[in-house]
Formats: structure tokens, sequence, C-alpha cells
């Protein structure tokens, strides 16, 4: 009798154990790095991250066209379209950038750091196994960013060439990046001119937060096999993400706050999309 309860008990404990021996390894990674002090996967909010202060924004007016919400939409429905037909990618080799138009509601999911050295003649991730000592920070790419894991809720616009639905999951480059032990020497550097590990090459960035949702223009970009790091990412530019669950919340680069409230209420009528506001 004892050993048909042993078998029986042998029989749930057994599958539990294994299934938390394969989660320990799958996640031996991720606790390695953060031991290290390298960024790899992460959420800004949890890691108490602060984000530098943005650039003046003196020159600004000079970029207002750019960042009216009629010129954004405009842009992004043309990305990659002429004559009211999509541009069919080239059937050879890719060029450096081919981008088409997206227009989704999203929901983050996770953040990965991404650093960059490029160069004319080499481009290839900072892998978290290896430390650069030499690097300083100008050595780093300026497409380093972090890849952003998005659930997409709604596909509002998007061309004949993607075929995103609702569940999928896509990456959004968000324009910052979090300088860690890989490059000590940039670390340092950084962060004794600027208080934080936190870079955005000046333009300043408001971080996608877990548990909103958003908007976002974005352009997808396909990429050469040089950069296939960023390949079928989504790129953004200014005034190019709005918080949706939060319309008072700042998102995406820096803006003006009169654009960036015109923006909220033009989205709010031309797509109905109050049912994701928090109320």
């Amino acid at each position: 009798m004892k050993k048909r309860k042993l078998k029986k008990a042998l029989w749930w404990i057994l599958p539990a154990v294994a299934v938390l021996v394969i989660a320990s390894i799958l996640a031996f990674p991720s606790i390695k790095y953060a031991v290290q002090g390298r960024v790899t996967t992460f959420d800004f909010r949890q890691k108490g991250y602060t984000m530098p202060k943005p650039v003046s924004e003196e020159w600004w007016p000079d970029y207002l066209g750019a960042l009216r919400i009629a010129g954004i939409e405009k842009e992004i429905r043309s990305c990659g379209v002429r004559d009211g037909e999509t541009i069919a990618m080239p059937a050879g080799a890719l060029p450096k950038e081919y981008h088409y138009g997206a227009i989704l509601v999203v929901t983050p999911l996770y953040s990965e750091n991404l650093l960059i050295y490029g160069s004319s003649s080499v481009f290839r991730e900072l892998s978290p196994d290896e430390t650069y000592p030499d690097y300083n920070t100008a050595k780093l790419q300026r497409s380093s960013a972090v890849l952003t894991t998005v659930r997409i809720e709604e596909v509002l616009y998007q061309t004949d060439v993607t075929d995103y639905r609702p569940g999928d999951t896509v990456k959004i480059q968000e324009k910052y990046f979090v300088l860690d032990q890989r490059v000590p020497k940039a670390y340092e550097e950084h962060t004794q001119k600027h208080g934080t590990p936190v870079s955005t090459l000046g333009i300043g960035w408001y971080p996608l937060e877990n548990g909103e949702t958003y908007l976002v223009y974005g352009r997808v970009q396909f990429t050469m096999e040089k950069h296939r790091i960023l390949n079928e990412t989504i790129c953004t530019a200014y005034n190019d993400v709005y918080c949706l669950s939060d319309p008072d919340k700042p998102a995406g680069s820096i803006r003006f706050e009169e654009c960036y409230a015109e923006g909220q209420e033009y989205i709010r009528k031309a797509y109905d999309l109050t049912r994701y506001e928090n109320k």
C-alpha cells in the first residue's frame, strides 16, 4: 500500500521537479548577467533608472511641422507606398533600410538592451558574455537601442508587405539604451557626466511601460544582412507614440506638450480608442 502511495506521489512530484529544473536553466543567463551588472532583459520602471535631461528645446520650432499629428498620419500612411500602391520589396539584396508604414495599438511585454558597435565595415551586437574595456560612448553605434517586444492589440493600418494581427508580437526600437559592464569605460564616462547609465543620444525618450497600452505610428524596418539585428523591427520618430491607457502620461520621443495633446485629441476622434483608458 505504501509503495502505491509513493509511486502516486512520484507521479506528480517528478514532472513538477522537471519543470522547475528547466525554468532554472532558462533563467540562468538573466541571473548571471544581473550579477555581472550586464543589462539584457528588464522592466525600466522596476530597475529604477532615471532618464538624462533632454537637449534644449530652443531649436524645436523649426521642426513643429514634423511634430504635428496630421503630418505624422500622412507620412506613415505614405511610407512604402507610391501612387496608392505598396512598393514591392527588392528581389535582390536589400538596401541599408527599407521602410513600410504601420499604425498599431500595442501592449509592452519586455525590453532588451541592445548595444551595437558599428563602422563602415563592422556592425555587431556587443555580447553580454564579453567585456569591451576600450569602448567609449562614441564607439557605440547610434542605432544602439532598447528593443521592446509588444503584443499587438489592434492593427489600424499596414501595407501589403506585413501581415500583423491582434495577438502577434513585434519589436519596437526605443530611442535609448543602458550602458553596463560590457563597456566599463563608456559607463564611467557617461555616469560621471550625466549621473545615469541611460543614454538617449540627446533626443530625450519616455520609455514604454509595462501595464500601459500605446498607439504607435511606426516604420517597419527591413534591413540588409549587415544590419539583420534590426530586421523587421518598428522604428519611430518624433511624436510617434501615444499612451492610450493614461492620456496624460508622456510617451516616446521628446515633444512640445501642445503637440502631444493635439495628437491625443486627434487619435481619440479618428480611431475611437477611449476604451483603452484606465477609468
